[in-house]
């Protein structure tokens, strides 16, 4: 019965140019695989087999075989398995099969089979790797995994163009200028990002922005708008986001009209309505794209 360990030799493992020439992922799956040789006395030859041990997909398990035959070899025993000579030549060194053993081993396994076992170097092992797999004939040292280049640092993101962006600062600068000063509620930048794309949706509709300023006014200047100023039994007080809900602008707009002599005092002449600025068209259009 085998021990419950094998040797490694690091010296002649860091000098074996076939491991040399191994990424270090590979030569974690190559140890791997001999820990599983050495408790089962070979790894599947089965490509599907293989890839569940080293838990791979299928695609990936037959690319790694190719090299892994480097390696390991059909067994003449059981041609179900792949078996290592550098493994077979300790197992038979640990179940006291003597020299002539090993010497009939090595004799077996010629030097191209060597895979870092001692003297490894001083019987023919390559110590390079093969730069063209077409000359090894099959038999193939792999070429040097490429390395990488450096990934380039992430060229800084430009702002995306906001086309109705003046449209809601329109919304934001008259509730303020007008609102504001009437006690009702201020809005902050935290609820400016919250209600972006509400506004965005009601500025849809090219009369909105009109009626919406109808709406401020009658909230916070007209009379007969006192009870959205907190003024009545309710103490209820309008807030930007409620006239911002479907309708609601349209609905307070058509309040202050109904309400005789309704133009709302203190009014800035020099208000640009939507529709007297030609930049509103083409400002909704960009938005709407």
């Amino acid at each position: 019965m085998a021990q419950l360990w094998f040797k490694f030799w690091a010296k002649d493992y860091l000098g074996d140019g076939k491991i040399g020439c191994l990424s270090y992922e590979k030569r974690g799956i190559l140890q791997t695989l001999w820990a599983y040789a050495w408790e089962s006395g070979g790894i599947p030859a089965d490509p599907a087999l293989l890839g569940e041990l080293l838990k791979l997909k299928p695609k990936d398990a037959r690319v790694h075989r190719e090299w892994i035959l480097q390696f390991f070899h059909p067994s003449l025993e059981d041609p179900s398995k792949l078996i290592s000579p550098r493994l077979e030549l300790e197992r038979m060194e640990a179940d006291g099969k003597g020299a002539k053993a090993r010497e009939s081993a090595l004799r077996r396994w010629n030097n191209r089979n060597a895979n870092a076992y001692p003297d490894a170097l001083r019987l023919g092992m390559p110590d390079r790797c093969d730069l063209d797999a077409g000359q090894s004939q099959g038999q193939g040292l792999l070429k040097e995994d490429p390395v990488p280049a450096p990934e380039a640092p992430p060229a800084p993101r430009t702002p995306k163009a906001d086309a109705m962006a003046p449209l809601r600062e329109e919304i934001l600068s008259h509730w303020r200028a007008v609102a504001v000063p009437a006690g009702l509620p201020n809005v902050f930048k935290g609820t400016v990002m919250k209600l972006r794309g509400t506004m965005n949706a009601r500025l849809a509709d090219p009369d909105w922005l009109e009626l919406f300023r109808e709406a401020v006014d009658y909230a916070a200047r007209n009379p007969a708008g006192a009870w959205m100023r907190g003024e009545g039994d309710r103490a209820w007080k309008v807030t930007l986001e409620w006239l911002l809900k479907p309708g609601k602008a349209e609905e307070t707009a058509a309040k202050a009209r109904a309400v005789p002599g309704r133009a709302s005092p203190g009014r800035n002449p020099s208000a640009v309505r939507p529709s007297s600025n030609p930049a509103f068209p083409k400002l909704l259009r960009a938005g709407e794209a």
